[in-house]
C-alpha cells in the first residue's frame, strides 16, 4: 500500500510541475495559446 501512495505523490507532483510550466508559457507568449494547449495534451497523454 505504501508504494501506491508514493506513486500517487509522484504523479501529483508531476502534474503540478506540468501545470506550472504551462502557466509560465502562457504568460510568456499570449499569442501561442494553441501551441501551449497542444503541449499540455501531449504531456497528459504520455
Amino acid at each position: 500500500m505504501g508504494s501506491v501512495r508514493l506513486e500517487t505523490g509522484k504523479l501529483r507532483g508531476f502534474i503540478h510541475y506540468v501545470l506550472k510550466k504551462a502557466k509560465d508559457l502562457i504568460h510568456k507568449e499570449n499569442g501561442g495559446t494553441n501551441k501551449t494547449k497542444g503541449s499540455l495534451m501531449a504531456a497528459f497523454l504520455i
